[in-house]
Formats: structure tokens, sequence, C-alpha cells
């Protein structure tokens, strides 16, 4: 099972959490002892901020810790009450829009996550990917370009293997999207016309923001390892 790193250290993401929200706090304080109301400026600053770096978690632990201080920092200040209409509406404006931003970045930090991790860091080969939406599509990337990459039809794709284990290869992919891992060796057919033996290793992954399956595997041609079933491979962050 390949287990994806985070792009940060969760303490890193935490601990700039913390200081994000010492820092509105402060200049919020400092700016309403001077007579100006920008205490919601900073402290959403502070949520997206540590939402956009560290993801959901970080940017609603922001949004925790501001909260006191969005009630302490209201009209009559210095007093754990809100008054009048317009208090309530700035707080629940404060509220939903952290919210909001929280969520966004949620999915921005999972993409990010996933995008700078390569399979292949350390075999060598390529990346391939299979998303079966949509009639099924293909991704492949190698890792000395892990930002590149090429995605066709699986149609398409197809095509590039040899005609003798298309059929074969249809039925390994199939079943891999039942039990969660799979191995193959096929023939891909170069653009010169030479065929060549790849060594596939993969398994499934759920992704729970767009709610679905697909596969992820690693690729080798066999002339490059003399037994590539036997080596160990690991997710590992490029960058």
């Amino acid at each position: 099972m390949i287990k994806f790193p985070e792009t940060y250290p969760w303490w890193l993401r935490y601990a700039t959490s913390i200081f994000a929200a010492s820092v509105a706090w402060s200049l919020s304080w400092f700016f309403v002892h001077h007579g100006l109301r920008l205490h919601s400026s900073f402290m959403l600053t502070a949520v997206v901020i540590t939402a956009w770096f560290g993801g959901f978690g970080p940017g609603v632990l922001t949004f925790v810790l501001t909260i006191p201080a969005q009630i302490l920092l209201r009209d009559p200040i210095n007093i754990w009450s809100i008054r009048g209409h317009s208090g309530w509406a700035g707080f629940c404006i404060y509220i939903v829009n952290a919210i909001v931003v929280c969520s966004l970045f949620r999915k921005r930090y999972y993409q990010k996550s996933h995008s700078t991790v390569s399979p292949v860091a350390v075999t060598g080969g390529w990346m391939w990917k299979f998303d079966p939406a949509d009639g099924g599509t293909i991704e492949t990337n190698s890792p000395e370009f892990p930002s590149l990459s090429i995605t066709r039809t699986f149609a398409m794709w197809l095509e590039t293997v040899h005609p003798d284990d298309r059929e074969y290869l249809q039925k390994q992919i199939q079943q891999a999207l039942s039990n969660g891992q799979f191995a193959a060796r096929y023939h891909v057919v170069h653009n010169d016309g030479e065929v060549r033996l790849v060594s596939m290793f993969g398994v499934k992954i759920n992704d729970n923001s767009l709610r679905r399956d697909y596969l992820i595997a690693t690729c080798l041609e066999v002339g490059a390892r003399e037994n590539p079933e036997h080596l160990e491979w690991h997710a590992l962050p490029l960058g």
C-alpha cells in the first residue's frame, strides 16, 4: 500500500497555525486600541495563510484560536459578549468565511501532497495512473520530470501494448479494481517498432475528494533490471 507523505511535517503546519493566530491577535489588539476596527481582516488573513500552507486542520485551529479575539475586541472591548445586530452579523460572517476558506484549501493541500510524490523515485521507470471514470484515462510520467505528464484515453494507451497482451492486461486491470492490487507483464511497442517487455506493479487508491477509486503503478522495462519482481518500492517526496 502506498502511503502519501504530508507536504510539510505536522508539527510545522500546526506551529505555523499558532504563530499566525498570535500575530493576528497582537495586530488586532494594537489597532483596536488605536481606534481602528480591523480585527476580522487580520484574523481571516491568518486563517487563509495557515489553510493554504497546512491544509484544513491548521486552518481550523487558527479559526478556533481567533474566536475569543473576535468576541473580546468588539465593542465594548474586553467583555465576553457580542452586542447589537451589526456585531452578530460581523461575527457570523467571519465564521462562514473562515469555514469556506478551510474547506477550499483542504482540497488544494490534498492535491498538492499527491502531485509531489512519485512511487518510482527509487526504482526508475515511470509512473502509471488509471482513472476508470468516463471510459478510463491513463496518465504517465517519469521521476526525472514529475511535473510533466501525458494523459490519454484508455483505448489510445492500449494501442501501445502488443496486440497479444491487450486482452490479458485489460483483465488484470479490472481485477485490480476489485482486489486492490496487481502485478502484470506485457510487451510495449515503441514508435520505432521495437518491442520491450514491461513489468507493472500497482495498487488501488481511494480518492475521498473525488469519491472514486483509481489505480497507480510502477512500470519498469525488464531490460533495465534483471528481476524487477523482487524490488521494493515506496512513495517518496520529490523536491
